[in-house]
């Protein structure tokens, strides 16, 4: 079904104060690819990332991402694979300044772009709409100007849901959930992978160890079950008179 997720990435804000609007907090939780329904991180180049993925998407519409920019400034990203829709926009104090789409249900046709754009935007489109044409232009069976909002968006942020992020990796990503909620229970911890020498050892102890209880069950109050064996002794010297 392809991916179908929504993410923002805000600066001039810090982490505490954008969870703090959002009413989310952090599980303690990290993971190093944004598989959980809500995920953060954080880049040296000072954003604040936000993924929301299936049901979570709602969490980050127009309205949450222009309070979010107020003070500061945001760039927002959506893609529905499904139907191979996919939107970029760029905000400031709370204004959006630009917006690209996609929509390409019915075939890789073109980009709607409104606003004063990044510098990039130009390359980007040009790039590909040239492998798209390359492709079979309008009938080509892939669709390459899926890819130009996407692209826009990771030049700003460092960010793309579809390959890995070095922007946001020496952290990673700490999953996310909604204060309005009792706190997760904790993930039970992953088994150890042991060796063969530490696989044998534990085997080694546990046989040791049952055989212990073995000798203990053969006794009854100290008496053993079985009779024990005699020595054999050697015969008394015969009398000498």
């Amino acid at each position: 079904m392809g991916f179908a997720l929504s993410w923002v990435a805000v600066k001039g804000k810090t982490r505490d104060a954008i969870l703090g609007e959002l009413l989310l907090r952090p599980t303690g939780r990290r993971e190093e690819i944004p598989e959980a329904p809500l995920v953060g991180a954080s880049s040296a180049a000072g954003w604040y990332l936000i993924v929301a993925q299936g049901d979570e998407q709602e969490l980050l519409g127009p309205s949450v991402i222009e309070q979010l920019a107020r003070g500061g400034e945001a760039v927002a990203c959506s893609v529905e694979e499904h139907v191979m829709y996919s939107e970029a926009s760029g905000w400031r104090d709370g204004q959006r300044l630009w917006l690209v789409t996609h929509a390409g249900e019915d075939g890789p046709t073109d980009v709607a772009a409104t606003g004063a754009l990044p510098a990039a935007y130009a390359a980007i489109r040009d790039r590909l709409m040239a492998q798209q044409q390359a492709a079979g232009g309008a009938k080509a069976e892939v669709d390459y100007l899926f890819d130009i909002p996407v692209d826009l968006a990771q030049s700003l942020v460092g960010f793309k849901h579809d390959q890995m992020h070095h922007a946001f990796e020496a952290q990673g990503f700490e999953e996310l959930e909604s204060t309005t909620k009792p706190p997760a229970k904790p993930k039970p911890p992953v088994p150890q992978k042991l060796d063969f020498k530490q696989k044998f050892s534990r085997w080694k102890a546990r046989v040791k160890k049952r055989l212990a209880l073995y000798w203990q069950d053969t006794r009854i109050f100290g008496i053993p079950l079985s009779r024990p064996k005699r020595r054999k002794t050697a015969p008394p010297p015969p009398d000498r008179e």
